[in-house]
């Protein structure tokens, strides 16, 4: 496992405070009983988290709306893409809850910026928190070297650095 302790913007107000990389992610460290988990149809089906998670199948608010009464939660854990991620985001802000993500993908920044989008009546960018930390498991599913997967980390994260 790889830790790196990002910094921070001046004209940015929340920060990532890690980022580790993990060869293979031990879910019981990581996972607590007042978790929120959110994520969508082939995380759910890729990691041990049957019974555990949301499954989400979109941005909509209309789906987002019932997160936001889940009762009992500490902190809120996106698995997934840009849609897990996002709505993960939007509920952590809104609760004002901790957030960690757990990108499957590295092709976005999604876990790396403080903006969400989300569709309302029509798809809407909206400010949320940047997560407190990211969790990226080397395996992703990717045709591309653990060298491109750490300079991808690196570029993505490095947004919000000097």
């Amino acid at each position: 496992m790889f830790i790196f302790h990002t910094c921070m913007k001046p004209s940015v107000s929340n920060y990532i405070s890690s980022l580790e990389i993990h060869t293979s992610i031990n879910w019981d460290s990581i996972l607590q009983p007042d978790d929120l988990i959110i994520t969508t149809k082939t995380p759910y089906e890729k990691y041990p988290l049957k019974g555990k998670a949301v499954v989400i199948s979109s941005n909509k608010f209309v789906e987002i709306k019932t997160l936001l009464d889940v009762r009992h939660v500490k902190r809120v854990i996106g698995v997934g893409g840009g849609t897990a991620i996002d709505v993960a985001k939007t509920v952590a802000s809104k609760r004002t809850l901790p957030m960690i993500a757990i990108p499957t993908i590295l092709s976005t920044n999604v876990f790396s910026t403080n903006k969400s989008t989300i569709f309302f009546d029509k798809i809407t960018s909206i400010s949320t928190t940047i997560p407190n930390k990211v969790i990226i498991p080397f395996d992703i599913e990717i045709k591309f070297t653990k060298v491109f997967v750490s300079r991808s980390c690196g570029y993505n994260v490095n947004t919000y650095c000097i």
